[in-house]
């Protein structure tokens, strides 16, 4: 299996954040599988899955797609192992599938005073995760709370100038069961219109979305369809593979500096506009919320420092309120927390 890193955008084909173009405009449309008229009501043209929009994107680039060593799967006989280490995920898949991991290519409005480079030195490539396999994709887009919202839609965003065909139906995540909308895209409400593709909208909820189907371009003639059926069952078995694992990867490309150090002490800044500390089960903006450190209140530096997310974190306890966790020092632009020379004379509110 190989793995690679998408600079900003997947390719096309794999239909990350794409809109599905189809247009009389542009020529014949290639000969394909012909089926009985659907019954259930169409939706219209302007139906849209996802309305998110990027407020802001990048010039896209793809870098040179690397070899990755995976481990062998114990999911299935000849499969390995895909481990997402930072955003907490793996899956089992084919050797033969091929993994794109694109960074971020999204500016939601409430970060606007954040720049692309500040976020691609928080959050690594992968919030976006796109698997091709033979003539199916699917797309794998994590929680907004670790980092998902910065990775566009990453998938289906709207249709073309086609006649849509929409049911719900059941699609198995890990051990998991979740509504899926299935759309059909049909040349026409003709009775025989023929059927040019397929793609499925998962909502696994807070900003966690699956998408798959078939690469665009439709299907020539029946035998490439039935092989599409197959490949889209080795889909729907990667995605039963889907499990959690431990956030343990780190994510420092260009680390913050430090002015503490173990066993002493530090207060929580109180300079405007700096607020409480957010507290962490480990080192990572990707790791569980704890508590938080109101500002001016001192905190024991028991171990550190770990950098991820370019921040230095440190494992402290609260003096007030004795909780433990993992908190970060600040960043290349603000110290959040400030060195004291012994708890006495720590500056506390």
């Amino acid at each position: 299996m190989k793995t690679q890193t998408s600079r900003i955008s997947l390719p096309d084909v794999l239909a990350i954040a794409a809109i599905v173009l189809y247009s009389t405009g542009c020529g014949d449309l290639p000969a394909t599988v012909t089926v009985p008229s659907a019954t259930v009501e169409a939706a219209t043209l302007t139906q849209i899955l996802s309305t998110e929009t990027p407020i802001a994107t990048r010039t896209p680039s793809i870098a040179t797609a690397t070899s990755a060593s995976l481990p062998t799967s114990t999911w299935k006989d000849g499969w390995v192992d895909f481990v997402n280490g930072y955003y907490g995920y793996a899956i089992s898949l084919p050797p033969s599938a091929v993994v794109t991991k694109a960074e971020v290519n999204t500016i939601p409005g409430w970060a606007q005073s954040q720049t692309f480079d500040e976020l691609m030195l928080t959050y690594p490539p992968g919030m976006c995760t796109a698997v091709e396999y033979q003539s199916a994709y699917m797309t794998m887009r994590v929680a907004n709370w670790l980092g998902g919202e910065f990775g566009g839609p990453c998938g289906r965003t709207g249709i073309g100038v086609v006649h849509p065909v929409w049911t719900e139906e059941q699609v198995v995540i890990g051990e998991a069961s979740y509504p899926a909308t299935y759309g059909r895209m049909y040349e026409s409400e003709a009775p025989d219109a023929k059927f040019l593709e397929e793609f499925y909208y998962v909502d696994m909820g807070d900003g966690a979305i699956v998408n798959f189907g078939n690469k665009a371009g439709g299907w020539p003639d029946q035998a490439a369809y039935d092989q599409y059926l197959r490949d889209k069952a080795t889909l729907l078995e990667i995605l039963r593979s889907y499990r959690s694992v431990p956030r343990t990867e780190l994510f420092c490309p260009e680390p913050a500096p430090t002015a503490l150090k173990m066993g002493g002490y530090a207060y929580v800044s109180t300079d405007s506009p700096l607020t409480d500390n957010n507290v962490r089960s480990a080192p990572g903006i990707n790791q569980d919320l704890i508590g938080s450190i109101v500002s001016g209140k001192v905190v024991e530096l028991l171990e550190g420092p770990v950098c991820n997310n370019s921040l230095k974190w440190w494992k402290v306890r609260v003096s007030e309120t004795g909780l433990v966790g993992w908190t970060p020092e600040g960043d290349h632009e603000a110290s959040w927390l400030i060195s004291c020379e012994s708890k006495e004379n720590c500056a506390t509110s």
